[in-house]
């Protein structure tokens, strides 16, 4: 991976949970780091091959190796459309890191 494909900033973020004064449980995404990405949004048939809905936009970012990153985070791309990520591989020992991620059509 050339690092001058990595052209978009994306945010990698957490989920906080904390409880409101009523006692109901409230999710918080917290921005852990903005980081730079080359990002390859999948055609219809690699989702069809990997068995991924076909409402659902599923995209591959490659970003460089942070040792923390796990599929409990999610994405936010330059355009502010969140991913839920789905598996985050290393590549090249701790040089990068690819990590898939999807967004439903209807926004689940």
């Amino acid at each position: 991976m050339r690092i001058g494909l990595m052209d978009e900033r994306i945010a990698l973020q957490s989920a906080v949970t904390s409880v409101q004064g009523d006692g109901t449980p409230s999710r918080v995404w917290t921005t852990v780091a903005w980081v730079w990405a080359a990002r390859r949004d999948m055609t219809g048939q690699e989702r069809y091959q990997v068995q991924q809905e076909l409402d659902t936009r599923v995209a591959v970012f490659t970003i460089r190796y942070r040792p923390n990153v796990t599929p409990e985070w999610r994405i936010v791309d330059s355009n502010d459309v969140a991913f839920d990520i789905v598996s985050v591989a290393e590549i090249g020992r701790a040089r990068f890191l690819e990590i898939t991620a999807e967004v439903h059509a209807d926004g689940r």
